[in-house]
């Protein structure tokens, strides 16, 4: 019988995504997303509790498409599977649990609209310093066609 390893996660990124590469070359991507939950105490009072997940992109495409919006404070939506890691440093026994979206299958999904940049153009922007529109007068200038 074969079996699932699949975690789905809404929550917001800790930190601006880094792109590294393997010493083949293949891109991988690393972000950290917060995800939280609150409940009301015994004793009245809001309770929350956050648990940080250290994610990992495989996915070459995908990483070319989100690598400018992953950055700190954007909600996303990660797909994939748990894995665990241990090594050996200065004779101690070290663990890492990563969510990993694989070359194939997984996904990452930007929940939110990204940021403004500088060279977007919005065309509410010409608007942006009128008091009010032209008169009827102002438009019915002398137009030569």
């Amino acid at each position: 019988m074969s079996s699932i390893n699949k975690v789905m996660l809404v929550g917001n990124v800790g930190k601006d995504a880094e792109v590294k590469s393997f010493p083949s070359g293949d891109l991988y991507m690393e972000f950290s997303v917060a995800t939280s939950e609150s409940w009301k105490g015994k004793d009245g009072e809001w309770k929350e509790n956050t648990q940080w997940h250290k994610i990992k992109v495989l996915n070459g495409a995908k990483i070319k498409y989100i690598q400018d919006r992953i950055y700190k404070g954007v909600k996303v939506y990660i797909e994939g599977q748990v894995e665990y890691r241990s090594w050996e440093k200065d004779g101690q026994k070290q663990y890492m649990t990563e969510i990993v979206v694989p070359k194939f299958g997984g996904e990452v999904k930007i929940m939110e609209k990204p940021k403004a940049s500088a060279d977007t153009f919005n065309p509410n922007d010409a608007f942006a310093g009128a008091t009010s529109l032209p008169s009827q007068d102002e438009l019915n200038d002398d137009v030569p066609f």
